[in-house]
């Protein structure tokens, strides 16, 4: 299960230079655009409709966005973006538990 903010997405909008970018909307629609399955609809929808706090997606899902967005010509910056900003939920679990000791 992995975690991502798509509404704050820390990404490179200039060489060297970082902004906060809500990539929402952005991405629902490429995602839309390219889906080929119902289940590619189903994952841009609801992206485009998230709420601005952490996503989740299973596994498959991020694979699935993952490789239409790499197929589907996104830009370097974006995927290099949501690589850099998703994070593994039993990794967040972990530095929970660890704060808690």
């Amino acid at each position: 299960m992995k975690q991502i903010d798509f509404s704050k997405l820390k990404m490179e909008v200039k060489i060297g230079e970082y902004l906060s970018v809500d990539t929402r909307r952005d991405l629902g629609n490429i995602l839309f655009a390219n889906a080929n399955t119902l289940e590619l609809d189903q994952l841009a929808r609801k992206i485009f409709n998230a709420p601005e706090e952490p996503f989740k997606l299973d596994d498959g899902e991020y694979g699935m966005m993952m490789n239409t967005l790499r197929n589907g010509g996104a830009r370097y910056s974006v995927i290099n973006a949501i690589e850099g900003n998703v994070k593994d939920v039993s990794e967040i679990q972990e530095e929970i538990k660890k704060r808690k000791k």
